[in-house]
């Protein structure tokens, strides 16, 4: 499969609204670790500026765990295991008060993506399980076209989960 980085990035960073997921993904992809780093680095202190504004405001206890799951994914690329895994178990704290279900396949997918970062595929897998099992978001097909999750495709339990659910 042909994978076209530098069109990618072209695309995604002349949207309206820039998936910036997306965007760190390919800098991982092309070894462009100083951008990666920078960016992670500026969308920090932005999702923590975003944080601070919704607990003030008193948002519900989904947008709070998906920016803790933002932060969470910006610590990580940052190399800072510590403060990634807490601000993921409070992401997962704040998502269990909620009523919000709808979101639940979504939030899983996000901390999966903050543990592929941290390198710990194992616990990434056993979140991408739950994903799958939960039907919300993204489907094995989509995890066995995402570059991204490269780093698991020859991992048998990977193998096996994309299986079970195709």
């Amino acid at each position: 499969m042909h994978r076209n980085y530098d069109r990618a990035l072209e695309f995604y960073l002349s949207e309206p609204r820039i998936d910036w997921n997306i965007v760190q993904k390919i800098y991982r992809a092309t070894n462009e670790h100083e951008r990666l780093q920078s960016l992670a680095d500026s969308l920090r202190v932005a999702f923590e500026e975003d944080l601070d504004e919704a607990i003030q405001k008193q948002a519900g206890p989904t947008g709070i765990a998906w920016l803790h799951a933002n932060i969470a994914r910006q610590h990580a690329i940052l190399g800072e295991r510590e403060a990634a895994t807490r601000q993921v178990e409070t992401a997962l704290e704040k998502y269990r008060k909620s009523v919000d279900a709808v979101n639940y396949g979504g939030l899983l997918n996000n901390v999966a993506a903050v543990y592929m970062w941290l390198g710990d595929h194992d616990r990434a897998i056993d979140l991408l399980k739950e994903k799958l099992a939960h039907e919300n978001g993204s489907t094995a097909a989509w995890l066995r076209l995402d570059p991204f999750y490269d780093p698991l495709r020859d991992r048998p339990r990977f193998q096996a989960l994309l299986e079970r659910y195709e």
